[in-house]
């Protein structure tokens, strides 16, 4: 039978409406602190594509939720199952703490499968790879496009003044054609150092101005070093630029000083800020399927065909060892 609260000892009048308050309370927490629909439920988002590092994001969720539940919940909220005394239920506390030791257990199995997870996705991922011929031929019109367009800006802007390349929905034709060129250069330019540098997108996408103003020019090589990427808590990466993309990159810095924007990057979008979809822009401009990981496998793929020692400096520029590059590339 549900305790009732204190204070229905006091009046009789309304001891029912509080027995019935309290009845509806526990059988709610009742409800609550039953494990299977929570195993369920993870198993069917599973089902429909759900990681399961996204459970284990909700494991961690629930398990401080439930805490509360214990710490506060039960102490400030009147409605929920007190002793006859007053005091919160201690048979509701402790079938929510069953419930949290149980879902700690669910929590460490979902830590196991994790890893077997990411292997066969990652896996998986290797199997339905884009040609490497369609790479090279997205990479080959880029290098084709970038003078053009270039031309264009600067033929429109002149030696002189500000760049203004935003656009919107009440933009002229022209100032819409300038805006898609601009990006299209970025993009560009973006991707063309990746692919030959062999860094993570986030090494361009954080590049800065001062850094490019700091760049050595060692012989017909231009080196650029940048602090900010996803190892940089390591060491700085490198952007090693061949002579011919250096004057693309020259060409382009002389527009980027003129854009009146608030960005430190050396690389911003047509409105002025830092680049952050730098695959989807690709994708959409070039109709290509690239990613992030997708990008870098082609990279390793193509070094496979050179000699080990070549090989694992590619593995090093990425930052890989050499099992990583021998397990991720495309088979």
């Amino acid at each position: 039978m549900q305790e009732l609260p204190c204070e229905c000892l006091e009046n009789p009048s309304v001891r029912l409406d509080v027995a019935k308050r309290s009845w509806m309370s526990a059988q709610t927490l009742v409800g609550i602190v039953v494990f299977q629909p929570y195993v369920k439920y993870f198993t069917e988002r599973e089902e429909l594509g759900q990681t399961t590092a996204t459970t284990i994001n909700y494991l961690k969720n629930l398990h401080t939720l439930l805490s509360s539940a214990i710490t506060l919940y039960a102490l400030e909220d009147e409605t929920f199952p007190k002793c006859f005394d007053g005091r919160p239920s201690q048979t509701v506390i402790n079938r929510i703490k069953l419930l949290q030791k149980k879902l700690k257990i669910f929590y460490s199995k979902k830590i196991k499968q994790q890893s077997g997870d990411l292997f066969r996705r990652k896996t998986a991922e290797a199997l339905v790879l884009p040609e490497y011929t369609d790479i090279e031929n997205v990479m080959a019109k880029i290098d084709v496009d970038l003078p053009p367009f270039l031309d264009q800006l600067e033929e429109h802007f002149g030696p002189g003044g500000i760049v203004k390349v935003s656009s919107n929905k009440t933009s002229t034709p022209a100032q819409k054609h300038l805006s898609g060129i601009w990006r299209k250069v970025v993009c560009g330019l973006s991707i063309l150092l990746l692919w030959t540098s062999k860094q993570r997108s986030g090494v361009v996408a954080n590049m800065l101005i001062e850094e490019w103003e700091r760049r050595k020019v060692e012989g017909e090589k231009t080196v650029v070093t940048v602090s900010t990427h996803k190892t940089g808590y390591k060491e700085p990466a490198t952007l090693v630029i061949g002579h011919g993309k250096a004057e693309l990159m020259e060409r382009y810095f002389s527009l980027r000083q003129r854009v009146i924007t608030s960005a430190k990057q050396f690389f911003v979008t047509n409105n002025g800020e830092r680049v952050t979809k730098l695959y989807d822009d690709v994708n959409k401009i070039y109709g290509s399927r690239l990613s992030a990981s997708v990008f870098r496998r082609m990279v390793e793929t193509k070094s496979r065909e050179h000699h080990p020692d070549l090989s694992k400096s590619v593995a090093v520029a990425l930052q890989h060892g050499a099992q990583v590059l021998q397990a991720a590339g495309h088979q």
